[in-house]
C-alpha cells in the first residue's frame, strides 16, 4: 500500500501531504522543510492554481471534495486522515477524479509521506501561515489525492484562505519553481 501505517507508541502517525508549491522538490522551501520525508510520488488534486502578487501558487478545490479541516492537534489530524484513508479502501479505491465543467483540472504535485506529523505540521503550518480558528493566509484540508498507479488515497494539502479576487489564475496544471 502506498500509504504505510508507521507505529510509534501504538499510534499511526504517518503523514501524507500534498505539495503542489514551494515543497516540490527542487523549490524553495524543498529542503528546510521535507527532510526526512519517508514517500514521494507524482500525484494530483482536483483544483484550480492561482499566482498570488507575492509570486507563490495558491490553489482552490472544489468544497465537495473537502472531507476535514486541519486543527491544532497533529494526531487529531492523523486520526482524520486514518479514518477516511480507511472509508477509501472499502470502497473501489481506483476511482477516479472526475472533473466537471471547465473550472476544475486536475493539478499536478507531489505526495509526500512522513513519519513525524506533529513536529513537520508545526513547522509547515506556520510556514503557510496556517493558524486554526484565527485568519490565515492558507486552510489545511483533507482531500482525496489520486496517485500515479490511480489509485485515490486521502491527503492533506494547503489551500487558499483568502478569495481570488487579488490572484492570477495559473492556465496550467501545475506551478513551476522560479
Amino acid at each position: 500500500m502506498l500509504i504505510r501505517t508507521i507505529k510509534k507508541d501504538s499510534r499511526d502517525v504517518s503523514l501524507a501531504l500534498f505539495v503542489y508549491g514551494t515543497l516540490k522538490r527542487g523549490c524553495e522551501n524543498h529542503q528546510a522543510y521535507c527532510q526526512g520525508v519517508v514517500v514521494v510520488e507524482p500525484a494530483r488534486v482536483r483544483g484550480r492554481l492561482y499566482q498570488h502578487p507575492a509570486g507563490f501558487p495558491m490553489m482552490h478545490v472544489p468544497e465537495a471534495d473537502i472531507v476535514a479541516g486541519g486543527t491544532a492537534d497533529a494526531l487529531a489530524d492523523m486520526g482524520a486522515q486514518a479514518s477516511h484513508q480507511m472509508d477509501l479502501s472499502g470502497s473501489d479505491s481506483k476511482l477516479r477524479l472526475e472533473i466537471h465543467g471547465k473550472y476544475w483540472r486536475l493539478i499536478r504535485g507531489e505526495l509526500m509521506i512522513f513519519d513525524d506529523p506533529q513536529p513537520r505540521l508545526a513547522a509547515i503550518d506556520e510556514l503557510e501561515d496556517f493558524y486554526p480558528g484565527r485568519p490565515s493566509l492558507y486552510h489545511r484540508v483533507l482531500v482525496p489525492v489520486l496517485t500515479r498507479n490511480n489509485l485515490v488515497v486521502s491527503a492533506w494539502v494547503y489551500v487558499s484562505a483568502i478569495g481570488t479576487e487579488d490572484l492570477k489564475p495559473i492556465e496550467a496544471d501545475s506551478w513551476e519553481c522560479p
